[in-house]
This record gives C-alpha cells, sequence and structure tokens, in this order.
C-alpha cells in the first residue's frame, strides 16, 4: 500500500525501517519535544513482531520522498477509547527524523496527507495531537493541515518544555 501526497508518500511501517527509527529516537534533536523515549533495536524488532502477529488497531507509516524513495520520517494514526482529551476519536503523530530534511515542506505534505487518508478511510471527523508549546516548527506544519489550538495542558513526561503543550484539534 502506497498513500500518494504532493512530494512524499505514506508507506506503512515494517520492521526493514526499524534501524533508522532507533537512529532517530537517539537524536536528542529530533526527539526533543516529544515523549518518545529511546529504544534499542531489540526492542523495536521485538516491538514489529508483536505487531505483525497481533496486529494493531494504530496505523503507522513511513515517510518517503517521492523523488528519490528516500525514508525521512514517520507518522500515524492512533485511535482512541474514550480516554482523557481526545475521546472517542483520533490523534496523529508526526515525526521527521532525518534532519537535512527539516524545513522543505514534507512534513506538512505528510500531516495533510495522512489526514485525507483519515477522511477518505473512516469519514469526517475530528483529529487530536499534542504539540509541545516551545515547538514552534511543529505549530507551524500543523496549523498549515487546519489544526487550531484547543487546550493547553501540562503533563511532566514533557520534561523539554516544562511539561507544557498544546492540544490541537483538526475537523476532516
Amino acid at each position: 500500500m502506497k498513500i500518494e501526497g504532493e512530494k512524499i508518500y505514506l508507506a506503512p511501517f515494517t520492521k526493514e525501517y526499524a534501524a533508522d527509527w532507533v537512529r532517530w529516537t537517539q537524536d536528542e534533536d529530533v526527539i526533543r519535544y516529544s515523549v518518545m523515549r529511546t529504544y534499542t533495536l531489540e526492542e523495536e524488532l521485538k516491538f514489529c513482531e508483536e505487531r505483525e502477529k497481533n496486529p494493531d488497531p494504530d496505523e503507522c507509516f513511513c515517510i518517503f520522498i517521492k523523488e528519490n524513495d528516500k525514508l525521512i520520517g514517520t507518522c500515524g494514526l492512533h485511535r482512541h477509547n474514550d480516554d482523557g482529551d481526545f475521546g472517542n476519536e483520533f490523534s496523529a503523530g508526526l515525526v521527521i527524523g532525518e534532519k537535512d530534511e527539516w524545513g522543505k515542506g514534507y512534513g506538512t505534505d505528510a500531516m495533510k496527507t495522512l489526514l485525507k487518508y483519515t477522511k477518505d478511510t473512516y469519514g469526517s471527523r475530528p483529529v487530536y495531537l499534542t504539540v509541545d508549546i516551545p515547538n514552534i516548527p511543529a505549530q507551524t506544519v500543523y496549523e498549515k493541515c487546519g489544526f487550531k489550538v484547543v487546550k493547553k495542558r501540562k503533563d511532566e513526561k514533557r520534561v523539554n518544555s516544562g511539561g507544557e503543550h498544546y492540544i490541537m484539534k483538526a475537523e476532516l
């Protein structure tokens, strides 16, 4: 399965991309505003194997540049079961792990592509995400994709932002 955007395409995340994911989780610049932790390759491969045996309702995608098939990041769609701020809706996530590709519009294209896929597959519904308040580049991407701030929240797991982040919502 390949989901086409303007400059990128999304393809399912599989274990063949685990080493790239692990490398990104070990880069402080990449995970600065994330609740992600550092993973070992063994942990990530085990996670991928478990997902193959027991498919997860979440959808995880790799982001590739169309022009050269370069893997540059991941994005995902996560389902919630009436838990917390997201109710019974979806939340989205995005990581551009290849820092040399930051600022080129790939994150915006990937999120727009993910949102279009969500609407085409699941119909019109809200999609939420969280973003650390100091992470202005990510907020800019999300605003270009139609997300609006709906709440400010504090979470001690978000140590690099003093724990403060926004919950943003896009209506599809």
